[in-house]
């Protein structure tokens, strides 16, 4: 593959997506995600509008409007917890936002959010959390979460103590990201999906640096629910002709995603992806000497799956980065995140 070509401002990249995993954003808590993608959108010029259920939503005019438009989704929301129980010792039981599993939550540093806006910090921990006390039970203890509570870091051993601090059962609770930028290599939670909001905002920024009119009118939309299942339910619109989603690629034994470049999904858990589309995409990556595979992922599905149910009447397909341990302690690299802006700038010109 040649080396990335000059218009993709990788700096850019960084800082976007830096910015993003520092900006809290379960499922159901995305109104501060949701500001930063639209003062993102306002710096490259384009206007923006929040639909009622909170997603952020942008169209770069084409040349020629009455073509069917080409739509990009790329979800804000990510894992989390919320409090569902006070417990008699002052901590708290906790429910996933999310599927994800208990064994990625044990020892992780959260901020339990309150209705007034204030932060309690904490660690979730199993409830058998310490080898000098319990010995081998830390180790034959279930790993799910109801094996789960959060200690807080303030005097509270009883539950009327917590209760007086203004925590009640629905209050959020967000998970440190703890992002490594090690050279190209990038770590951290909730890559899923604030990898491929960088990577799309990247693309948008080469396009209108360029000063560069799309053929068709490009719509931009981030979800806020995908990780619930409903993220692309209620935005395509009716002009919209293709719909590419920008999510994960699933890394491990059996998967043929690329490290570093683009994976075309082929099919996941709702079924095969638009042939048609897929055609196109591959002949961009052929063309423009994107290094890109083709997976099958068996286990989840993308934005795209909630628009079909929806009803949406367009070809749709999914574009992915690469994404080590999906849904936990995650990795990917920085030149997977620019392919997959390399291949939406050209798309955008199709």
């Amino acid at each position: 593959m040649t080396d990335m070509p000059y218009f993709l401002d990788t700096d850019y990249l960084t800082h976007v997506l830096k910015d993003a995993l520092h900006q809290a954003s379960p499922t159901g808590m995305t109104d501060g995600m949701a500001t930063l993608i639209e003062q993102e959108l306002l710096k490259l010029g384009l206007s923006s509008s929040r639909t009622l259920r909170g997603a952020v939503k942008a169209v770069i005019p084409g040349g020629q409007s009455e073509l069917p438009a080409l739509a990009f989704s790329a979800h804000m929301d990510t894992l989390g917890a919320m409090v569902r129980q006070v417990k008699e010792n002052g901590r708290l039981a906790v429910a996933p936002i999310g599927t994800w599993s208990a064994r990625f939550a044990e020892g992780a540093r959260v901020s339990v959010i309150k209705e007034d806006g204030g932060a309690i910090r904490g660690t979730i921990l199993p409830l058998r959390a310490s080898g000098h006390r319990y010995s081998k039970e830390v180790d034959t203890q279930p790993s799910d979460w109801d094996n789960l509570e959060v200690r807080l870091d303030v005097d509270s051993e009883q539950s009327q103590t917590t209760l007086a601090l203004g925590i009640e059962v629905g209050d959020f609770v967000c998970v440190d990201p703890q992002p490594e930028f090690n050279g190209e290599y990038i770590n951290s939670r909730f890559l899923d999906n604030k990898a491929a909001i960088a990577s799309l905002l990247t693309s948008v920024k080469a396009l209108m640096d360029h000063q560069l009119t799309p053929k068709r009118d490009i719509h931009l939309y981030f979800t806020n629910s995908e990780e619930v299942g409903t993220g692309a339910g209620h935005i395509v619109a009716n002009n919209v002709g293709d719909l590419v989603a920008i999510d994960l690629a699933v890394m491990g034994p059996g998967q043929s995603s690329h490290p570093k470049g683009v994976t075309l999904a082929m099919m996941d858990l709702s079924g095969p992806y638009n042939r048609h589309l897929i055609r196109d995409l591959e002949s961009v990556c052929n063309a423009k000497d994107i290094a890109y595979s083709k997976d099958i992922f068996r286990y989840y599905y993308s934005d795209t799956h909630s628009a079909t149910i929806a009803g949406a009447d367009c070809r749709m397909a999914l574009i992915c980065y690469a994404c080590d341990s999906s849904h936990g302690w995650e990795r990917t690299h920085q030149q997977s995140l620019l392919s997959v802006s390399q291949l939406a700038f050209y798309m955008m010109q199709r």
